[in-house]
Formats: structure tokens, sequence, C-alpha cells
């Protein structure tokens, strides 16, 4: 509630110090938020003169790119802790959770694998299996989140799970994405990985694009949920604008509909 009046807040300030700028918004987002970001900013009634073609990424490594100096407005992350990161540098930044993402394990049918015996396969040193870019990509630093808690279910699994993690997307070892491909489908059409361990948000797409492949969730001892933040950097009234309308009803529902979880009661 605290989070909901003060982006309101901010809105109506932004309304009221400026009516118009002269050039669009800047809006850098994680990549796991291209397609509900884009639906997002159309059904908020925002147009190309007012929010830029969004900049989509790795969120550490655009949150970097701000840090050196790249003019951004709003900064939405697959973590909290980036866009806490730069309003440590911005007293008057506003940083407010407004999503949550579950992770999940993609493998060719032939691998077998159930959330059942999640772990026991991850284990196996006949598999590859492959993660984002910890600090770069926060969907590396949550896959390695799930082997801290794989240690509490076996004893040395963490050393294990990431040694033999391979660090594909994000990141100086991520693979260049096939044309006309994400980067997970193209993992398994290049025959890079037997498991991928990465969000469950944008599966539709990668199953579509991956013949026989299949997706599994996390057993809840080795679950981890991601939580996505939003820092609200400058007073620009079209991001504040946004920025409310992703935390409004219909905003939550079209995170929902692309495979993220509402922030709110109806979240889980």
């Amino acid at each position: 509630m605290r989070a909901a009046i003060g982006i309101v807040s901010a809105f109506l300030l932004a309304i009221s110090v400026s009516a118009a700028r002269a050039e669009p918004a800047r809006v850098y987002a994680a990549g796991s938020l291209t397609t509900p970001l884009r639906q997002a900013i159309t059904a908020a009634g925002l147009d190309a003169s007012q929010v830029a073609d969004p900049v989509f990424g790795p969120a550490g490594g655009l949150r970097e790119r701000i840090e050196k100096g790249e003019a951004a407005d709003l900064y939405l992350s697959a973590n909290t802790e980036h866009p806490r990161t730069l309003a440590a540098q911005r007293p008057q930044t506003l940083v407010i959770p407004f999503a949550r993402n579950n992770l999940c394990l993609f493998s060719r049918e032939a691998v077998g694998l159930t959330e059942a015996n999640a772990l026991e396969t991850m284990l196996d040193p006949k598999i590859r299996l492959a993660t984002s870019t910890p600090v770069v990509d926060p969907g590396g630093d949550y896959a390695f989140a799930v082997f801290r808690r794989a240690e509490t279910v076996r004893a040395g699994a963490e050393a294990v799970l990431s040694q033999k993690a391979m660090k594909l997307i994000g990141g100086p070892a991520a693979i260049s994405p096939m044309p006309g491909h994400s980067p997970a489908a193209s993992i398994f059409l290049a025959d890079k990985a037997d498991i991928l361990l990465v969000y469950c948000s944008g599966q539709q797409q990668t199953l579509r694009e991956v013949p026989g492949l299949k997706v599994s969730r996390l057993p809840a001892e080795i679950d981890v949920v991601a939580t996505y933040g939003l820092a609200l950097l400058t007073d620009n009234p079209a991001v504040a604008r946004l920025a409310l309308f992703l935390l409004s009803d219909k905003g939550q529902d079209i995170l929902a509909e692309n495979g993220l979880v509402k922030i709110g009661p109806g979240g889980r």
C-alpha cells in the first residue's frame, strides 16, 4: 500500500511539474519483460512521442550502463537489488516491487526430467546444465540461490551445481541468439545444454521454437521466487504513468498473461 501511495504521489507530482517533454522518455528493462512491457506501454495509452523504444538486456548490465552515464528515466529490473543500488546514488528515486517470477527447468523430453527427480538429474555428471550469468543477469543470481538451497537437501550439491553450470545467457560466455530465436531457444537449437534453469515466463515462446522441449517446476524445497523492482529515476510524466499502469489491475493482468506473477494479493 505504501508503494502504491508513493508512486501515485510521484505520478501526480510529475504531471504538475511537466506536461510534456522535448524528448521521449527512456526506459531500460530486463530482457524477460520485452513482450509484457511493450504491451503495457500501448495499453497505457503511451506512444513513441512519449516513450522511446525500450532498451532491453540483462538487468545488471543495464544498471552499469546507467551508472556510467547513460540517460534513463525508468529502470525495470528482475530483482530489487539493482534498483536499490541506483536509488542509493539518487536520494529522490523511488524503488517499487511490481511483479514476481518463478524459475523453471527446460529440457529435452529424452532427458526424463520431472519435478520429483529435478535435483538428482541436475547433479548427474552426464547432464549439461546451463543458467544465466550471476551479477550481470539476476536470473543467474536466482539460479545460484537454487544451488544454495540444494545444499540443504543434499550435502555437496551447491559446489557441484555451481561448478558445472554453464553461464550461457548474459555475460562474456553467453551464446549469440540464432536469428529469429530467443537466447533460451538458441541454447537447445545449438545443442549447448541438456537442461536450462531460467525464468518460467516466456516458456510458451520457447516451447514453440524448440520441438520436443518440456518445462518442469522446481521442487518446493529448492524453489526460489524472483521479485522484480522498478526505479523511477526522473519526474518524467510518461514514465510515472507507465509505472502506475504496471501496478494497476490492467497492468498486472498483462504481466500475468505473459507468465509473471502479480505482486498484489492475487499473486502467489
